[in-house]
């Protein structure tokens, strides 16, 4: 009988040692509190088992949340944009007690979301509307610095923040495409002009390159010209120079006695030609006349 109760009781201890037990999931970090007193620390991850009617472990969410929202930004010169942005962010698991302290197991991001809209408006003040398109990632860094300022004290750490989209007044988006217009038709008067520039410098060269090719062409035509007026020249020298050793050779050729002798041998052929003559000498040279009537 004693038996029978004891196994009873340890049942009944087993059955209530398991209903008061719990899991904490990755993402989670526990809270242990026993009779109403939190207990300095973490519970970390696992199965685990409390003692029944005086203990009870609360979980704390250090998964990163993303917020996404749309916010107005005031600018420097007096204008609104609006911006829509993602905060990542989650609780720090070594601060989860001061946390818990602070806001309870069921606190929503109240802090996180006045971070957030006093942070932007902060940083955007500082600049113009039509400068924030510009520097959007060091806007980014500005709203993500602020934000960590204001909430690392209540146990939250920002892991990221991002812009998504800016929609600006309708004349600062108009006065910025103009803008960009106006860059975009400079630009390509700059290229029109470059490329004028470039074709100006190629027909110079190409007449440069032509005109130098001409008179190449009409030096080497002279020098031509010269040239073979040259030989012309130094083939009427050597004609000449020929024709004046030929004289000379004929001159010295011419002796007396070869001129007797010629002259001899004409009138020997005059002699004996049938035709009627009229003879003429002075003994040493021949005089003809082949009409008798041309002598006076």
């Amino acid at each position: 009988m004693k038996t029978r109760i004891f196994i009873l009781v340890i049942g009944i201890f087993i059955v209530l040692s398991l209903t008061n037990c719990t899991t904490i999931r990755p993402g989670e970090v526990g809270l242990k509190q026993r009779y109403g007193v939190l207990k300095p620390g973490t519970v970390t991850g696992g199965l685990k088992i409390l003692g029944p009617f005086s203990s009870k472990v609360i979980k704390i969410n250090t998964r990163i949340i993303e917020y996404k929202t749309t916010i107005h930004l005031p600018t420097k010169d007096g204008l609104e944009i609006t911006a829509e942005v993602s905060l990542f962010y989650h609780v720090k698991p070594e601060s989860a007690r001061d946390y818990y302290l602070k806001f309870g197991e069921d606190y929503d991001n109240g802090v996180v979301i006045s971070a957030l809209n006093s942070g932007a408006r902060e940083s955007s003040i500082l600049y113009n509307a039509k400068d924030l398109i510009v520097i959007r990632e060091e806007l980014e860094k500005a709203i993500s610095d602020k934000i960590k300022t204001h909430i690392v004290s209540f146990g939250y750490a920002v892991d990221n923040f991002l812009i998504m989209d800016l929609t600006l007044p309708a004349e600062i988006a108009q006065a910025i495409k103009n803008k960009v217009t106006a860059e975009q038709v400079a630009l390509q008067t700059v290229i029109d002009i470059e490329r004028k520039k470039k074709e100006l410098v190629f027909d110079i060269e190409k007449q440069r390159v032509e005109n130098t090719y001409n008179i190449e062409k009409q030096l080497q035509t002279a020098d031509f010209a010269i040239e073979k007026q040259k030989k012309e020249a130094e083939r009427m020298q050597i004609e000449a120079e020929a024709i004046k050793k030929a004289q000379q050779t004929i001159n010295e050729s011419l002796t007396d006695k070869m001129l007797k002798y010629k002259s001899l041998e004409i009138s020997k052929n005059l002699v004996t030609s049938p035709n009627s003559k009229l003879i003429i000498t002075d003994g040493k040279s021949v005089g003809i006349h082949n009409d008798i009537g041309d002598i006076k």
